[in-house]
């Protein structure tokens, strides 16, 4: 009978025992960082916390389990090992060896037994880890990064711009008239819209850049920046997506405003986000389907190939003027107005 044979199971189960603490470890880990952050969101999340510390409790369960297995395995053999110690040093007994050596060896078989189980109880254990870690990060209706991921990645990042100056954008997008896809269309249009967002979106962006759903119709993306004119290029790459890949799957043609912002020394969370919000704002009040950034002090237009960007500052007659005009038009009332106003200027014969 092979000794190395016999002493495997105890090899396997370290290792088992190794890879289940860092298991939970890792999720113990996690679970704090997420319980810290979402204190701050009340209600959100208490599903997904309660189903993190159910597993980590049957995780603990199968590692006790499979701890008290190896000791008692342990004994076993300091029992056997004494046995064999007694017979160095009498009389040659080769029964009572070879019933201690079949001791052994059943020992190991049961406790062989037990590890297979408990290894089966990890790999399910491990499934289960990355559904709630799925559930955790993303958002169920795209597939994309939800709004925890986000801020997380935006954290992170702020804090390598201060530590190694890499230096990063922040983008904010809108799907233009979504409400009027929801009223048009209904819920499942609008799931439809937002789902087709989400993938060309996502097939836009290239490697470093995390796109993310951080509210109802509302995406961001965290942008390596290579300079300006090529960050703006790929937000607007991004921006385009959508219609650029449109096959008439969703029935509705979808555009987006986009505003970004560049990150600066100043900057904090709240501040690169408001600003880069500022810059969606004014996208919007241009007449929507564009992108913008923000200068620092002005929200500015970018134009592909060209030099001149209209400016939109928070306060110019430009922005209003064109903040009145889609008001206008979007406001059925309004439409309904002007035409009545249309119609007795013409009996007037003021209007041709």
């Amino acid at each position: 009978m092979n000794w190395e044979i016999g002493l495997s199971p105890i090899t396997l189960s370290i290792v088992l025992i190794s890879v289940g603490a860092l298991l939970l470890g890792l999720v113990t880990r996690r679970l704090v960082v997420y319980r810290d952050r979402e204190e701050r969101r009340e209600g959100e999340s208490d599903g997904i916390m309660n189903k993190l510390v159910r597993f980590i409790h049957r995780l603990r369960v199968t590692l006790g389990g499979l701890q008290g297995d190896v000791a008692r395995h342990r004994l076993a053999l300091d029992r056997a090992t004494g046995e064999l110690a007694e017979q160095a040093g009498g009389a040659f007994n080769l029964r009572t060896i070879l019933s201690t050596l079949a001791f052994i060896a059943n020992e190991n078989r049961r406790l062989e037994s037990r590890l297979q189980a408990a290894e089966a109880q990890l790999r399910e254990q491990s499934r289960q880890l990355e559904e709630q870690w799925m559930e955790v990060r993303t958002d169920p209706l795209t597939g994309l990064a939800n709004r925890r991921v986000f801020d997380l990645e935006l954290a992170r990042r702020l804090r390598d711009y201060r530590a190694h100056g890499t230096s990063f954008a922040l983008a904010l997008y809108d799907i233009d008239h979504f409400k009027q896809i929801n009223d048009g269309g209904g819920h499942k249009t609008g799931d439809e819209v937002l789902a087709h967002v989400a993938r060309a979106m996502q097939s836009a962006a290239p490697e470093g850049t995390l796109i993310a759903r951080i509210g109802g119709e509302e995406f961001a993306a965290l942008l390596p920046d290579h300079g300006l004119s090529e960050t703006l290029a790929l937000a607007e790459r991004i921006r385009v997506g959508p219609s650029m890949e449109f096959d008439g799957s969703p029935a509705v043609l979808t555009t987006l405003s986009c505003g970004v912002a560049v990150c600066q020394t100043s900057d904090t969370e709240t501040s690169l986000f408001e600003r880069a919000d500022r810059a969606l704002y004014a996208a919007k009040r241009s007449g929507r389907n564009a992108t913008f950034y923000d200068s620092g002090d002005r929200r500015v237009r970018y134009s592909e190939g060209t030099k001149g960007s209209a400016v939109c500052s928070g306060d110019s007659a430009e922005c209003w003027e064109a903040e009145a005009t889609i008001a206008w038009h979007d406001d059925p009332e309004a439409k309904a107005l002007i035409d009545v106003l249309r119609r007795k200027l013409s009996d007037l014969r003021i209007f041709g």
